[in-house]
């Protein structure tokens, strides 16, 4: 294993620093945990093209008759449209478990 002492003068203290507060971590969390955005890529990006039907709507048809011919770019596809429907389930349940350990903690 390298340790930086080892580098000598070879690495930026600047960026140390910087991987150390996290800034972009928590940026994205506050970007997931936010409903409205996430509400947004639903409706957008989830539903997207939006006629005949929903894409999600037709690659989940698709998979249910057992994804015959479905190649690897299909199942990109399928999960770049699921992704917003991830984040609202997630953002669903982490609300309906709060409120449970909430009323549990309460009685």
């Amino acid at each position: 294993m390298i340790h930086i002492a080892d580098l000598g003068g070879f690495v930026d203290k600047s960026w140390i620093s910087m991987t150390h507060k996290n800034k972009g971590a928590k940026k994205m969390k506050s970007t997931i945990n936010n409903w409205r955005l996430v509400i947004i890529f639903c409706l957008t990006l989830g539903l997207a093209p939006f006629f005949p039907e929903p894409h999600i709507w037709g690659k989940i048809k698709w998979i249910a008759g057992g994804g015959v011919g479905m190649q690897l770019l299909d199942w990109f596809d399928f999960v770049y449209h699921g992704l917003p429907w991830v984040l609202l389930l997630r953002l669903v349940v982490l609300k309906v478990n709060t409120k449970f350990i909430v009323k549990k903690e309460v009685a």
